[in-house]
């Protein structure tokens, strides 16, 4: 069992958890991580539709991600979709925030899809 605040995640070797669920406490959870630290909420609804873009572009879930679908995204929003190179380093950096959350190891769930079958 991890415990954090009011958040309890109880874990089975036996069950697979479902990659839509965890995928959501993920956000959710790094959403009021940023609340806590004195974000408003507008900037970090911003960086979870970042987050939920590259999702949705990629059709994969984060921890499924590759640098060599990161470079494709980033060469897109410049090439086809003419974005200032401003933009999507915003871009990059909501992403690499999420990515440091949830690659930390304090944080409930963190470890749940490398460390167990997680069902797609």
């Amino acid at each position: 069992m991890e415990q954090t605040g009011r958040i309890r995640l109880f874990r089975s070797p036996d069950a697979a958890i479902d990659a839509e669920s965890l995928c959501i406490a993920m956000l959710d959870g790094w959403t009021h991580a940023q609340l806590s630290q004195g974000f408003q909420q507008r900037t970090a609804a911003r960086r979870q539709r970042t987050v939920r873009r590259f999702m949705d572009w990629s059709g994969k879930y984060p921890w499924q991600w590759t640098q060599l679908e990161a470079h494709d995204f980033f060469a897109e929003l410049r090439g086809i979709q003419h974005l200032s190179p401003s933009t999507i380093r915003a871009i990059q950096n909501d992403l690499a925030l999420f990515l440091a959350y949830i690659a930390d190891g304090q944080v409930p769930g963190s470890g749940v899809a490398r460390s167990f079958e997680v069902m797609g």
